[in-house]
């Protein structure tokens, strides 16, 4: 009976307490009391919603994008789970889709929730809840911080948008190693190799361990940290 009469917002409170303590928690539950609409509180608990915060709250400026890979207990190994925080009004599928397709997982399921906080230096901000599938199986702890760095240097610009990003969950390399590899690619388009740029992506996918044995002799030929 004691749970049925607690409210969501109880539950959140309760939870920002455990996490932050009580003198923080009384300060965020200011901003996000009223924060999470009927679909969010509907599809997720007061924890998640104390995880969610946690990463709403790096968002300093307007344009702002923060983005963490997980993994429910229950998914299959060729599944993810992909939150995406954004400082602003919810983005358009057309600007996310291309560059997930680009990193090799197809998106099952998407679900945009939009959070108005209560103060602070960006007051209305958007969570898109992402379900990914893989083609094989996937090491979270290996791939995952690889995945989150190239999804923010595409989209900030600073790597390229293209097929050659499926190496980051294919081979496991990170977006600077991809890079080279898109370099060389180019480079050979220069010299008019016939082959197109989406095929020799395609073969140094599908030849994982050849590719990352091509990076790891780059290394060893330009690192001068290396004997």
């Amino acid at each position: 009976m004691r749970a049925l009469a607690r409210s969501w917002d109880d539950d959140l409170r309760d939870a920002l307490i455990g996490e932050y303590g009580e003198t923080q928690a009384r300060n965020l539950l200011h901003h996000y009391k009223h924060a999470f609409g009927p679909g969010y509180r509907e599809r997720f608990d007061a924890r998640m919603a104390v995880y969610d915060i946690g990463h709403l709250e790096c968002l300093d400026r307007d344009g702002d994008l923060v983005m963490r890979l997980y993994r429910h207990p229950e998914d299959v190994a060729t599944r993810l789970r992909l939150k995406v925080y954004h400082a602003g009004a919810v983005l358009p599928l057309s600007d996310l889709l291309p560059l997930l397709e680009n990193l090799g997982v197809r998106v099952q399921g998407q679900r945009p929730f939009t959070v108005r906080r209560n103060g602070g230096a960006v007051a209305v901000c958007s969570v898109y809840d992402f379900t990914l599938e893989h083609d094989e199986p996937l090491d979270l702890g290996a791939v995952g911080g690889h995945f989150e760095d190239a999804f923010m240097r595409v989209w900030v610009g600073d790597a390229g948008n293209d097929t050659f990003n499926r190496l980051v969950l294919a081979t496991g390399l990170d977006w600077r190693e991809v890079a080279v590899l898109r370099a060389y690619a180019r480079w050979m388009k220069q010299i008019r190799y016939p082959l197109g740029q989406g095929f020799i992506a395609d073969t140094l996918v599908r030849h994982g361990a050849i590719t990352r044995l091509l990076v790891e002799y780059f290394h060893e030929r330009h690192d001068p940290a290396r004997d």
